[in-house]
């Protein structure tokens, strides 16, 4: 059998004139594939499908998912490129000028929202019988627009060989009991936490996700995005604020400097406990020892256990461009990987996730076992920040950096963040 493969060649964004030429905050990476390799005088031309994503953590695991598919589907050339932080911006451009990948992917709820109209109904397809379907990627139209594949959990991620050494065996259930492990771990000379508030989007989870400590969460935004109420008329704000206020007396010098991937990075050597984010990060953890175990546990927000959470989302889902000139093959494509085998043990043994696809068991992740076995016993709630008007967050960015940084009060930032949502037009 032949084996044909991925041709490595970087497609031109039409952004800022150039060619994206990283994985990374400000670039683009395309999978390379094998498209060195292939072979010469063919005497028919490839499918080509255009495949978008920002999962950047995961780029290893996509350049094998790339190698799986060359060889279930010779005659397909799949061009799989990650973006990083400007995803939605790039994104954006190509639907403006109407060069929609294929195939992309999106977060739920208000941004799979904003591609409803670029992306094919895919509800009436087959493989969907094969996917757990909840709102997340269901349009204000009904359309199913995307297959949910990646659920994530957040909260606080520890290192379980630094815990183990001191002793700690119980997760904190409240403010007073994360204090007290936090002092004990910063006896030890080890840091408590890390963070990269470097990174926009580690503030804006800890600020927007913890809105759903409060179980009304969907209730009290639409009452904030329709001005019916105020947001410091809402106990739960003062909450999301002591828990930032605790993590910040225990944090590594200038956490500013560090991005989630550095701040990762100090979880995983052990330099730091523990770290407030989502499970991706336990990537950029074994890179930097991969002998390091990341274990999750909820996040305390005040001395009541019934506040202490993780919160859950199937956070990226599949399209397919609804005006691709190659939508069978991209719809082929979306079946193969809701309904293979491979790609569910890829799923399950190379992503360590979870995912709303049948059959995945990530059973080999520390992380992914802690968020089963929080969930089952009631102690998750979404991410409640994805119900946010769109737009809102940048609006509020400002004041959790002075409050952060240590410039404003708690009190003064829950007053900017009052203002911006009142002033906020949707």
């Amino acid at each position: 059998m032949k084996r044909r493969s991925i041709m490595a060649a970087m497609m031109a964004l039409i952004t800022a004139g150039g060619l994206l030429t990283g994985c990374g905050a400000n670039g683009a990476k395309e999978n390379p594939g094998a498209g060195q390799n292939s072979v010469q005088g063919e005497s028919h031309a490839k499918t080509e499908l255009t495949f978008f994503h920002y999962l950047e953590q995961y780029q290893d695991q996509f350049d094998k998912l790339a190698e799986m598919y060359a060889e279930a589907n010779p005659d397909v050339e799949l061009k799989i490129e990650c973006i990083g932080s400007d995803y939605d911006k790039i994104l954006q451009t190509r639907v403006a000028s109407g060069e929609v990948p294929d195939i992309f992917i999106s977060g739920p709820y208000m941004k799979n929202q904003n591609y409803a109209s670029v992306s094919y109904d895919l509800s009436n397809e087959e493989f969907v019988k094969e996917v757990e379907i909840g709102p997340e990627f269901k349009a204000s139209n009904g359309e199913l627009t995307a297959i949910p594949f990646v659920t994530q959990a957040w909260g606080v991620l520890y290192n379980q060989e630094v815990f183990e050494k001191l002793g700690i065996t119980e997760a904190p259930e409240t403010l007073e009991e994360l204090d007290v492990v936090c002092r004990k771990i910063q006896d030890a000379g080890i840091i408590p936490f890390a963070m990269g508030y470097k990174s926009d989007y580690v503030k804006k989870q800890l600020f927007g996700f913890t809105f759903g400590v409060d179980e009304n969460y969907k209730q009290n935004i639409e009452q904030l995005a329709n001005k019916e109420k105020e947001l410091k008329d809402f106990e739960f704000i003062y909450k999301i604020f002591d828990g930032a206020e605790l993590v910040g007396k225990y944090l590594q010098p200038n956490p500013f400097n560090d991005d989630f991937a550095t701040a990762g990075a100090k979880l995983g050597t052990g330099e730091a406990a523990m770290m407030i984010c989502g499970d991706q990060i336990v990537q950029n953890a074994r890179k930097a020892n991969p002998d390091s175990t990341i274990g999750l546990m909820p996040y305390p927000l005040s001395n009541d256990p019934a506040d202490a959470k993780i919160y859950t989302c199937a956070s990226a889902g599949l399209h397919v461009s609804r005006d691709s000139a190659n939508r069978d093959a991209a719809l082929e494509f979306i079946n193969w990987m809701v309904t293979s085998q491979e790609v569910k043990d890829w799923l399950s043994n190379d992503m360590e996730i979870l995912s709303a696809i049948k059959g995945v068991t990530p059973t080999g992740s520390q992380v992914m076992m802690d968020a089963q076995k929080w969930t089952s016993e009631g102690k998750a709630s979404a991410w409640a920040s994805n119900l946010f008007p769109q737009g809102v967050e940048t609006e509020l960015i400002s004041a959790m950096d002075k409050f952060l940084l240590g410039d404003i009060s708690k009190e003064e930032a829950i007053d900017e963040m009052n203002t911006a949502w009142t002033e906020f037009e949707n």
